[in-house]
């Protein structure tokens, strides 16, 4: 009737009232638990690697280990690999900067021309943040007083590290499977979509929390989805095969 123009009158439904062990829910859900157990893994590995390899700046590692398994930040896989190569690329960049000119104005100018493009470096891809954060970590330390040039095949060496350990620990051996990150989302999201259609055409009221609900659980079956369409095979590729029931969900 709405759409149509004609006169109509939504109910809206009050909010249900606060659940105090919502957070407790959350925390001990069994994805909570096992991202935990993931980086608790990851560290130790990453800890055990430096415990036994000498390192000018081993908490590097640990570091590392942990901005890469951040869980909004998208694929696992391509977030190591774009993390090594982002790295590398940045180093080679500070390093043909540093051939040119070691002036502290230029110095200078090429930080905050890092900064400046660092909000649409980390929008565009995880790579190119990469790109751009280690220039600006590595002109500092030299405006700082630190020979930056010193840090070149440490920061290297660390950040391949870490991301060797994270593909290892926490992404090749890691007990889980495509479709346990993927089709439970999906599950979830339809069955919020159908709870919110429900109770509006049995009732003719627009319930509030069933309708942030279903939006919020069909946001994250698109995000599993397209983190997993940037993975290899096969989570790739079941990805690819349910994009277009996530594309559905969304439309209806």
């Amino acid at each position: 009737d709405t759409v149509a123009g004609r006169d109509t009158r939504l109910g809206t439904a009050p909010a249900p009232p606060p659940d105090p062990w919502r957070l407790r829910a959350r925390l001990l859900s069994r994805g909570s638990v096992r991202y935990g157990l993931r980086v608790a893994l990851c560290i130790a590995a990453g800890s055990a690697v430096t415990a036994n390899y000498p390192l000018s700046k081993s908490y590097w590692v640990p570091m590392t280990i942990a901005f890469v398994l951040k869980p909004d930040l998208g694929s696992v896989f391509l977030r190591a690999v774009s993390r090594s190569v982002g790295t590398v690329l940045g180093v080679a960049v500070t390093a043909a900067l540093l051939v040119v000119t070691t002036d502290e104005w230029a110095l200078t100018a090429m930080a905050a021309l890092c900064v400046a493009l660092l909000p649409y470096a980390t929008a565009a891809h995880y790579g190119l943040n990469t790109v751009v954060m280690t220039p600006m970590a590595l002109v500092l330390l030299q405006l700082g007083g630190q020979s930056s040039a010193a840090e070149f095949r440490p920061r290297v060496l660390d950040t391949v590290l870490a991301s060797a350990v994270v593909l290892l620990f926490g992404y090749l051996l890691w007990p889980e499977r495509p479709r346990h990150r993927i089709e439970p989302k999906l599950v979830d999201a339809a069955t919020a979509l159908r709870a919110y259609l429900d109770s509006v055409l049995r009732n003719g009221n627009a319930q509030v929390w069933l309708r942030r609900a279903a939006y919020r659980s069909l946001a994250d079956a698109r995000r599993e989805v397209q983190q997993g369409l940037a993975e290899p095979p096969p989570t790739g590729r079941l990805a690819e095969r349910w994009l277009p029931a996530t594309a559905a969900l969304e439309r209806l």
